[in-house]
């Protein structure tokens, strides 16, 4: 279904969690074009940009994904390591931030509003650290898509 958001949301969700974030990547930023009213999938490119960030500076550990109709899942930080081209680690910061700014904008329940913030305040911490160049392919040309523009 390639014109259906909420079907490349979850594609791309899963494919994240399987270590294939590249296709990962590509299948948010798709449903990104196709539904830029979904808060959920600008949720995930954030955490796609977390993840890609926690790789650039060798940390092994999971990201947790938002729960969504289907079971819980988390993406390896390492499975980013492998991806061939370089990105700054402050490039990947300042996406991740920038996509749960829009994630933010949304009317969101409370406690998923604290899950963003939370997440912020963890990429911020990057942002004053020095850069290192990652394996990742550029970030997406994909616009940062809300309700409020």
């Amino acid at each position: 279904f390639p014109e259906d958001a909420s079907w490349r949301l979850y594609l791309g969700r899963f494919l994240m969690a399987a270590g294939d974030p590249i296709e990962a990547r590509d299948e948010l930023e798709q449903a990104a074009l196709l539904d830029p009213r979904d808060p959920r999938i600008p949720v995930h490119l954030a955490l796609w940009y977390e993840a890609a960030l926690l790789a650039a500076r060798g940390e092994s550990a999971n990201v947790d994904l938002p729960a969504l109709a289907g079971p819980w899942l988390s993406a390896d930080a390492t499975r980013f390591a492998d991806i061939d081209e370089q990105v700054a680690s402050a490039v990947l910061a300042q996406r991740a931030v920038e996509w749960l700014n829009a994630a933010l904008r949304f009317s969101l329940p409370r406690e998923d509003a604290r899950f963003l913030q939370h997440h912020i305040e963890l990429v911020q911490q990057h942002l004053s650290a020095p850069e290192a160049p990652m394996p990742v392919s550029a970030p997406a040309n994909v616009p940062l898509m809300t309700r409020a523009g």
